[in-house]
């Protein structure tokens, strides 16, 4: 028995708030319809007339229709943003400008009060978080087909999927033995790396060398 799954991006958080959740339902189903719209018609006038067997054309064919596509949603956001500040610019320009009003006087200091002791620990800030990278609704019709064809082509010739997948890799002579990768192995150590009050999260992870096992990693 053999069986793939394909990641996705959507996922709904079952802790997550009602109205988040209802959001990101809404932006799944979105995206879900997108996908099948492209697979019921633009990838399917694609890939007409190709061998199915031939993963590789097959997989290049849906590479080049989603670069077309990638390219099309950022000529039209480069668009949106022109026309938004055009819009800004026109109307910041018939708006009169804001009063000027003058700085607030400096607090009068107390007779008698004493300086605060300045701290001498310096406390590490915390990165910013990483930027969201953009995903083309619909992506997800890509790796799907292309699973499909696998899937197809595998149970044609009555192979296993992982058997067909390998044979993608050597066409010529079939490896007698097959190594399955090993998974990445998290290993998280909580503690104080830093002075002040900040109790911040180390986590090391243990990436395997291929044909080594995790004890094996130098």
């Amino acid at each position: 028995m053999c069986s793939v799954m394909m990641a996705t991006h959507f996922e709904v958080y079952e802790n997550a708030v009602s109205e988040l959740a209802e959001a990101m339902e809404a932006e799944r189903l979105d995206a879900v319809s997108i996908a099948v719209q492209w697979v019921n018609e633009n990838i399917t006038q694609e890939l007409q007339g190709l061998e199915p067997s031939n993963q590789a054309e097959v997989d290049q064919t849906e590479a080049t229709f989603f670069e077309n596509k990638v390219q099309e949603d950022k000529e039209g956001e480069e668009l949106e943003k022109s026309l938004e500040n055009s819009s800004v610019h026109i109307s910041s320009s018939l708006m009169p400008p804001p009063p000027t009003t003058p700085p607030p006087p400096p607090p009068a200091k107390k007779k008698g009060q004493k300086q605060g002791r300045k701290s001498t620990i310096t406390e590490k800030p915390l990165p910013p978080p990483e930027p969201v990278e953009p995903v083309l609704c619909g992506s997800m019709a890509i790796g799907a087909v292309s699973l499909a064809v696998a899937k197809t082509i595998a149970v044609l010739h009555s192979n296993p999927l992982y058997f067909h997948i390998a044979s993608l890799k050597h066409p010529q002579e079939q490896p007698a033995k097959l190594t399955i990768p090993l998974l990445m192995v998290s290993l998280v150590s909580c503690g104080k790396s830093s002075p002040g009050k900040l109790n911040l999260m180390k986590e090391v992870i243990c990436i395997p060398h291929p044909g080594l096992m995790a004890k094996q990693v130098p």
